[in-house]
């Protein structure tokens, strides 16, 4: 009697090809590149950061909790004076010029010095357009004030008010987005035309009610306003306004703070396991991953920065990456053994294998590796700071046909 053998097929797996979960990398053009990480300086905020700020005009980084504050070395950290409210940076376009405003402090930085004054605007989430000052009222979250013409401090003259539809919910801040000034509220947009004198100030919706939207996530990415809503990230263009499909900014599961950079949208919140995590999203490319970072807030100038209690990072180039496949069987079920694994990189990477049953891990990598694994389903995980341009795994595939 003739014995009988178990059939066995050679069978590759384009792994890249798969997808996976992408931290501190990109897998574009079948290749894994390299992105940002957190990068740490010596120093950071002494209390809890609410917001931050970067002056690109004079290199500083300023933070507000309970005091304003302030660093050039991005270390040592100045402070300014106490706060009595949530205040708001504004930027007079092209001078240079910039501010802080609180329900009754006004910090302004110009020509090189600062003052800081009392104010009487009464208003927070402000911005400066059109040479006014637009903010929500302090007493009324569903009313936007502005100052009069000429100026930031002047709430005399033709200075005025303008009250949006409570079915839109409180505002949450106002953005400067192409020629408009956006209120940003708890169910959606309202948007303001305000040229001219106010008997020309228009206010229109041009978005029926949405979920409900996060505070400090809405930015302006090129030509598009992004902000993170209880369903999800939204893209508004002016007109129409769509939910971003599947992309790691999904892995944010509780948002707190965004900022722009380019084209990129960095969205700062708390994963499924509760880490503080950075997830960052190419508007132009629709390219995204994600890294951690502990902060509290963002602020976006040569750079990205995060700042937390006692931390101050930035987001560069450089850091060590981990990309992790998808689960693959080759295409066939039952038992296999994966006989080689090929890696095409610029440098040597880390590479670990898992099959279900047997865990192996390999250091210093760029070639064919030989481990001879016994499973049925596969993961594969690469870590390191070189470009990967190939990943193929080979496998016996045991009764295959």
């Amino acid at each position: 009697m003739k014995t009988a053998y178990p059939r066995v097929k050679k069978s590759v797996c384009n792994v890249l090809a798969l997808g996976g979960r992408t931290e501190s990398c990109i897998l574009s053009g079948g290749k894994i590149k390299p992105a940002l990480s957190a990068s740490l300086f010596a120093g950071g905020p002494a209390e809890k950061p609410v917001g931050a700020f970067y002056s690109s005009s004079d290199d500083r980084l300023y933070y507000y909790g309970g005091s304003l504050n302030f660093t050039d070395d991005f270390k040592n950290f100045f402070t300014m004076g106490a706060v009595d409210s949530e205040p708001f940076a504004y930027t007079e376009g092209g001078t240079g010029n910039y501010g802080f405003i609180t329900a009754t402090k006004h910090f302004r930085r110009k020509d090189g010095g600062y003052s800081v004054n009392g104010y009487n605007g009464g208003v927070r989430g402000g911005i400066y357009k059109n040479g006014r000052i637009f903010g929500v009222d302090i007493n009324d979250g569903y009313t936007v004030k502005w100052s009069a013409a000429g100026g930031a401090d002047n709430w005399e003259g033709d200075a005025g008010y303008v009250r949006i539809n409570t079915r839109y919910g409180g505002i949450l801040k106002l953005v400067i987005f192409k020629e408009y000034a956006v209120a940003v509220c708890k169910y959606g947009l309202a948007v303001l035309s305000a040229y001219g004198t106010p008997e020309n100030f228009k206010l229109s919706y041009p978005l029926p009610p949405l979920p409900e939207i996060y505070k400090n996530t809405a930015c302006v990415v090129g030509a598009e306003l992004y902000f993170a809503a209880a369903d999800g990230v939204y893209c508004f263009d002016g007109g129409a306004c769509e939910k971003l499909g599947e992309s790691r900014l999904n892995v944010i599961k509780t948002p707190v703070y965004a900022a722009a950079l380019g084209n990129n949208y960095f969205l700062l919140g708390r994963n499924g396991g509760g880490k503080s995590t950075v997830a960052v999203y190419g508007t132009d490319s629709g390219e995204s991953y994600y890294f951690y970072a502990e902060a509290d807030v963002l602020a976006a100038g040569d750079r990205v920065y995060g700042l937390g209690r006692g931390t101050l990072c930035a987001f560069e180039k450089g850091g060590k990456f981990l990309f992790t496949s998808k689960s693959f069987n080759f295409g066939a079920g039952g038992g296999k053994v994966l006989s080689a694994l090929e890696i095409t990189a610029d440098g040597c990477v880390d590479v670990e294998i898992k099959s279900g049953v047997k865990s192996r891990i390999y250091r210093g990598v760029n070639g064919i590796l030989h481990p001879k694994i016994y499973g049925e389903n596969f993961e594969i995980s690469i870590s390191g700071y070189a470009e990967v341009s190939a990943v193929n795994a080979v496998a016996e595939v045991i009764n295959g046909v």
